[in-house]
């Protein structure tokens, strides 16, 4: 999702843009194409665990459809690949976007038609067409560093978390809400002809001729890992995602469980906490550029933290207000306190190697944020959502203690 940003920082001199595309034009038609990625990872994250639970299956089985999100957290290990290969017929800024955009929109459109009960085909679909997904957004992050101008990037970087919050509204949201009433059938044609109409303005960009593929170089964790410095900052933001995504990523299991209808789910849930996440994005400027990270990180954790009371109690009471409120707030809360670790991530990844690391700590950030979701499914299944919450509830406190250490670049 950063990844355009920290290359603009790893790498100036790549930055400058051609001068030769249109910016505007071009700013529309990023935004357009990550509303369709924001569509896709909103479905994934908020829609699927949620839609699978309501017909009937625990919350350990639902949980399963996180694994979708893993190639979001793997794809910077083909990053180079993306780089380096021209599809044939293609320029090389056209090609990967157009062809992946292609391939996600044909599974979809497979996930629509296929019986419902061949769960084989089903879930190669579905990794097709995460997979698919998270190489568009990879080749979208580098067209956006090449041909973005310096006196645009920050209406570059407005208008992406715009489109990405727009698209989770639409997939974490309307297709939630209305899943019970259009099916799945109608639902997954939906999403297709979105992802079919935004690649539109973007097919009609005029480029530079004759780009060259962008880098030669291939991501190395050994590298990272073999620095003292680089491996105690992975290891902190694996631990970090351990904590944070879970509690706001199976809110909508729970709530399930609690009798919440699904439509209410994806109209509260699903809408209001992408404007959580917008809200967090601005507010999160001020508080690290006046007061730091140190500041920022403890706001936004002890949000997060009468979010969890507020869920806990929910589940304790059976309490359906109370639960949606923590569902809902916590969202924007957790992002960020993601947002926060984003910025510090900027000055991490300045060094020998400062795009692989940058894509490695995001990569291994999401990955593990999968797997982390996962396994907290699977969790609540067994010990119940009051124990679960209980649990979640000791991490943070453990978790605040941290963040206010002394404040760390």
């Amino acid at each position: 999702m950063f990844q355009d940003a920290g290359e603009t920082a790893a790498n100036p001199q790549r930055m400058s843009g051609s001068g030769s595309v249109n910016q505007p034009f071009l700013l529309i038609a990023l935004c357009v194409l990550y509303i369709g990625f924001g569509a896709v990872l909103g479905l994934i994250q908020g829609g699927l665990p949620a839609i699978i639970m309501s017909s009937g299956w625990g919350p350990g089985q639902a949980g399963w459809a996180y694994a979708f999100y893993m190639p979001f957290g793997l794809a910077f290990l083909w990053a180079p690949l993306v780089d380096r290969w021209k599809l044939p017929f293609m320029t090389h800024s056209t090609g990967w976007v157009m062809s992946m955009q292609a391939m996600t929109v044909l599974a979809v459109v497979g996930i629509a038609m296929v019986p419902g009960n061949a769960y084989g085909a089903l879930i190669v679909l579905g990794f097709g067409a995460a997979i698919a997904m998270a190489t568009m957004d990879l080749a979208l992050d580098g067209i956006a560093v090449e041909t973005v101008e310096t006196r645009s990037r920050g209406w570059a970087a407005g208008t992406k978390m715009a489109g990405l919050a727009f698209g989770s509204m639409i997939g974490g949201g309307l297709l939630v809400a209305r899943f019970e009433t259009w099916g799945r059938e109608t639902s997954f044609l939906i999403l297709a002809c979105l992802l079919t109409l935004i690649v539109f303005p973007f097919a009609f960009l005029k480029f530079p001729d004759g780009q060259k593929p962008r880098t030669q170089s291939r991501a190395s964790l050994r590298r990272l890992f073999s620095d003292q410095t680089g491996r105690r900052r992975l290891l902190l933001l694996i631990a970090v995602s351990t904590i944070i995504f879970p509690i706001s990523g199976v809110n909508r299991l729970m709530l399930v469980s609690l009798g919440v209808p699904l439509e209410k789910i994806g109209w509260l849930v699903g809408t209001l906490g992408p404007v959580g996440m917008i809200v967090a994005s601005v507010v999160s400027i001020p508080l690290i550029n006046k007061f730091g990270h140190r500041c920022a990180l403890l706001v936004f954790g002890g949000i997060s933290f009468v979010s969890i009371i507020f869920m806990l109690t929910g589940v304790n009471s059976g309490s359906q207000s109370a639960a949606l409120l923590g569902a809902v707030v916590i969202g924007g809360s957790v992002s960020g306190i993601f947002i926060v670790y984003a910025a510090k991530i900027l000055g991490w990844a300045r060094g020998s190697q400062p795009v692989t690391d940058y894509a490695a700590y995001f990569g291994m950030g999401r990955f593990t944020a999968a797997l982390a979701m996962l396994a907290s499914a699977q969790l609540a299944q067994a010990i119940g959502w009051p124990l679960y919450f209980s649990i979640m509830t000791g991490a943070f406190v453990l978790l605040l203690i941290y963040f206010n250490k002394k404040d760390e670049e």
